[in-house]
């Protein structure tokens, strides 16, 4: 004969789990609105990726003092951020 406890339990787990909502976005995904400018003396760029909702976000002079994180999902500025990736 089964057991009905394991049901049982499941059910409750599943009831508590939808009781609770849709599950949060990451605070970082929250706050950033993905339409920085980069500063004027962004010189040299490394690519911390993209999201699935096409917001790329690079790290401008990541070696100096002036560092600044620049997310955008605008392509023209995507593609010059890119191209300081690898500075000629």
């Amino acid at each position: 004969m089964l057991h009905p406890r394991p049901r049982f339990f499941s059910l409750v787990l599943s009831i508590a789990l939808l009781a609770s909502g849709p599950r949060p976005q990451p605070a970082e995904a929250q706050s950033r609105p993905c339409k920085d400018t980069p500063p004027e003396d962004c010189t040299r760029t490394k690519s911390l990726g993209e999201d699935s909702s096409g917001c790329a976000c690079f790290v401008c002079n990541p070696d100096g003092p002036n560092r600044k994180v620049v997310c955008t999902t605008d392509e023209v500025v995507k593609k010059k951020l890119r191209s300081l990736a690898n500075p000629s």
